[in-house]
């Protein structure tokens, strides 16, 4: 009996028949109910055909694309396959984007590389396909190390065959500002360059590299990144950390910051004392910075990171402290929470909704600014902003940090701390059963991050996400654990794409003899 393609993320449905319908070489394509624009986007984006011929008619088509307005969710397809040919139905172009996700792993590994597919044989079947969750993410940190547009691109389609929906671009750090501003200019030549970088250690021992490291998009480069992931169902979500992780923007402008004297884009690694100045005059100046970066992406959301602040530092200022009493709060903690706050409702203003990391929900005195928590440090303070009503992303450190080390094995690459194994990822639960209906209601979705403080280069940057971003991907599909055993026997038939592709992942058996981490 032959076997059946893999497919991942794995359909709510699945329905193998008997037999198989042979696509020609140049099959034809008709596409049904979509305006003008979205069928130029579902033939760009079916490029792993050599060669297709768009026709009027479904009788003339060996394809059909069509739209579905019965199917409730935006981004659900099904996709059958019988003598009559191969149909793809959903209500949205995002969801027949997914149906062609899911076709081309039922055509040759072909279908992932350069060239694409002349001519294959589809099983017959009947698929029925939803996601659980609205927000499938993955972050991907370009700010301690600059990756180029190219491989930004690349990385789009990776999630886009995974079916993951939302990139985080981690745009600004202490240790560089990737984004081109025209409004402040210094941010384009002393932010976005650094002097040396801290290599081969975490926190304790430093040793560093004698070498500038710096780069930056254009703004150009933001608004090609953001229309080919748009094309691909991504969207993606800018994230400019404030109040903390703000050393390269201090060291461009310092009247930003909350303490006087000259800062230098950071070299190392860990927290810094590099605070923004919460008062109203410094605001202002932000709202200019953050309306130029809202204006490059049209998305609802932007992550104003609101993390690891060391909010003390705002008590040694005078003009602080004066305007946090004449504002009668008692504590930086209120005063935190007001400026976060208040960063929320102007961006309400401007139509957008803000993400933070779980530090902006809660702090020492209480709840902070309204928005999206997304919840790094753990599923309990996950569960009480879920029980305080606010949506919440699961981004827990001990399951969905890919900085983390895959193994403890010897020649594992250099990491931040870990292991967290593929199957660790694959066996977290996004579903709780001790959190109430109510609370697991609050839960829209499920995001892994690429922290890059020791990952200096591309090729790693693919070693530490693949195949764990496999993993999660399937987990936030589902919006369950995965069966471990079964995943691992469909990414035997899974990881070959990944060749076709060129991604350098890491092989389930551990790195092949040149991804070992170099023994000096």
């Amino acid at each position: 009996m032959p076997q059946h393609p893999v497919i991942i993320p794995a359909p709510r449905s699945l329905e193998w028949g008997d037999g198989s319908f042979a696509l020609p070489a140049q099959p034809a394509v008709y596409i049904e109910g979509f305006n003008s624009e979205e069928q130029s986007r579902l033939t760009r984006t079916s490029s792993f055909f050599r060669t297709i011929s768009l026709v009027d008619s479904r009788q003339a088509a060996h394809l059909v694309v069509a739209r579905d307005p019965a199917i409730a969710n935006s981004e659900g397809y099904t996709l059958t396959c019988s003598a009559d040919g191969v149909t793809v139905a959903a209500s949205s172009a995002d969801g027949a984007f997914y149906g062609l996700q899911t076709l081309r792993q039922l055509l040759p590994t072909a279908a992932f590389d350069s060239r694409g597919v002349e001519g294959a044989d589809v099983p017959y079947c009947a698929i029925e396909d939803e996601p659980a969750f609205a927000w499938r993410g993955a972050l991907l940190d370009v700010a301690r190390h600059f990756f180029s547009k190219r491989y930004v691109l690349s990385y789009i389609d990776a999630l886009a065959m995974h079916k993951i929906n939302r990139l985080q671009l981690h745009l600004t750090d202490d240790q560089g500002w990737r984004v081109e501003s025209k409004e402040f200019p210094l941010l384009n030549t002393i932010g976005a360059v650094r002097a040396r970088t801290q290599v081969k250690s975490w926190l304790k021992v430093r040793i560093y590299e004698n070498a500038p490291h710096g780069g930056q998009f254009s703004q150009a480069d933001i608004r090609e990144m953001v229309a080919y992931a748009s094309d691909r169902g991504i969207t993606i979500v800018p994230e400019v950390e404030l109040p903390g992780h703000s050393t390269a923007l201090l060291a461009s402008y310092p009247e930003f910051g909350s303490a006087p004297g000259k800062r230098i884009v950071a070299e190392g690694w860990g927290n810094f004392d590099s605070m923004i100045s919460p008062l109203p005059a410094v605001e202002q100046k932000l709202q200019r910075l953050l309306t130029e970066i809202l204006e490059l992406f049209p998305g609802p959301w932007i992550h104003l990171g609101g993390d690891e602040t060391l909010i003390e530092v705002w008590s040694r200022n005078e003009e602080i402290t004066n305007y946090m009493r004449a504002q009668g709060l008692s504590s930086v903690e209120e005063l935190f929470s007001q400026f976060m706050t208040r960063l929320s409702d102007w961006l309400s203003s401007q139509g957008r909704i803000l993400v933070s990391w779980d530090e902006a929900f809660v702090n020492d005195e209480g709840r902070a600014a309204p928005g999206v928590v997304m919840a790094w440090r753990g599923m309990d303070i996950a569960r009480s902003a879920a029980a305080a009503n606010f949506p919440v992303i699961l981004a827990p450190i001990d399951s969905t940090y890919f900085d983390f080390a895959q193994s403890d094995e010897p020649g594992e690459r250099w990491a931040t701390e870990g292991p967290t194994t593929i199957q660790k990822v694959a066996e977290f639960n996004p579903n709780p059963s001790e959190w109430t209906r109510e609370e697991r209601d609050q839960i829209i979705g499920v995001q892994f991050q690429v922290w890059t403080e020791l990952i200096r280069s591309e090729e790693h940057a693919d070693y530490m996400t693949w195949p764990r971003g496999v993993a999660l991907a399937e987990v936030a599909w589902a919006g369950a654990p995965a069966d471990w055993s079964e995943l691992r026997a469909r990414l035997d038939g899974h990881l070959p794409r990944l060749d076709a592709m060129g991604i350098r992942y890491r092989p389930l058996e551990g790195p092949k003899p040149w991804q070992l981490e170099p023994v000096e």
